[in-house]
């Protein structure tokens, strides 16, 4: 197998081969657009032709992977399919001599296409609430098998019913206003197995990584709980809580100084082993202050001249708890997702 080299976030990292129509077997399709990849893997949407149906495959390299692990992910995704799903759809799988593909429905719609709706956010408060229960419900399924999401964002989340319909709302001084909202709220977390998937390097979308994925620590199962903070953040707001940073030079340094005004100082331990790694970030010796931001980009620049702390952006208290305990920077000091469901925020009835 050839591989060729990325430069996305800066740090070049292998990807996977790259494949063309004919390297599906016996299967008639055409590869619409890569989603996402890594040495191991190519995760991609393809048409099947003679379904005129889109489908979303996983593309396996059976000399990375070990046969088990895929074997494994098979079985436990056939096995959610018959019960409670909380995830994706796994339609069926096929091997050939290199690859191993397995097939996934095409979501009908996603988070990320709502929340770039003008006409539909900010989402009503007990919409982002079920969605919030059932993203961490579906989040705490994985962990108590011991798997690890890593790319929870709003590309991920299928909205099961897009359907909507016009509601109206006080707005003030005697004036309603019409918006439209979903009809129904159920969503499922996409997740396509763990086969291929690395808890090292860039993992996961850029807007939603922890701050331990940007260092290089690897991912765990309190990094979900910070991309589960990031998307509960751009459903209350309807913005994205950190802007794109992917084609950032300095990209360490860039998420760094975006940590820092959001989410208040790193911790003196983390600023210790950052400087060990990634030099220029802080002034030197033990001082925990960054360094200037006159070498990022005019787009970093802008955020954090107008860029303020979560703890001024959310006035109630039982939300912000919520926000708080997500997306704190180090991943030790995050509240456990089993114990999130049982916070004040969700015994609001609205």
């Amino acid at each position: 197998m050839s591989f060729v080299h990325s430069s996305l976030n800066n740090v070049e990292r292998p990807r996977f081969t790259t494949l063309t129509d004919a390297d599906f077997p016996h299967h008639a399709v055409y590869v619409t657009c890569v989603l996402d990849e890594n040495r191991s893997y190519q995760l991609v949407r393809v048409f099947d032709v003679l379904k005129e149906k889109l489908k979303i495959v996983k593309i396996v390299s059976r000399t990375l992977v070990e046969g088990q692990v895929i074997v494994r992910d098979i079985a436990r995704m056939k096995a959610a399919c018959e019960g409670d799903n909380r995830h994706c759809t796994f339609i069926e799988d096929f091997k050939g001599p290199s690859f191993w593909f397995l097939v996934f429905t095409e979501p009908r719609a996603t988070l990320a296409t709502l929340l770039r709706r003008e006409d539909m956010v900010p989402l009503p408060s007990r919409h982002v609430r079920e969605i919030l229960s059932q993203i961490i419900c579906a989040t705490s399924d994985l962990h108590r098998i011991g798997i690890f999401h890593l790319d929870v964002c709003p590309s991920n989340v299928e909205v099961l019913d897009a359907a909507t319909v016009v509601e109206s709302f006080y707005k003030a001084q005697g004036v309603f206003e019409s918006r439209k909202i979903l009809k129904c709220a159920r969503i499922s977390l996409r997740f396509y197995g763990e086969a291929g998937t690395s808890r090292g390097g860039l993992v996961g979308a850029d807007q939603y990584r922890a701050p331990e994925i940007v260092y290089g620590w690897g991912g765990g199962r309190r990094s979900d709980n910070f991309s589960i903070g990031c998307l509960f953040w751009e459903m209350l707001k309807g913005a994205a809580l950190f802007p794109p940073c992917n084609d950032e030079r300095l990209y360490v340094k860039a998420k760094t100084h975006m940590f820092a005004a959001i989410l208040g100082d790193l911790p003196s331990d983390m600023v210790s082993r950052i400087q060990i790694a990634h030099k220029g970030i802080f002034c030197d010796g033990y001082r925990c202050e960054l360094t200037n931001v006159d070498d990022l980009s005019e787009v970093v620049r802008d955020y954090l001249e107008t860029a303020g702390s979560i703890h001024d952006a959310i006035l109630d208290k039982a939300t912000f708890d919520i926000v708080d305990g997500l997306l704190k920077i180090s991943a030790d000091d995050r509240i456990a997702l089993e114990s999130i469901l049982d916070f004040k925020y969700f015994d609001v009835k609205d």
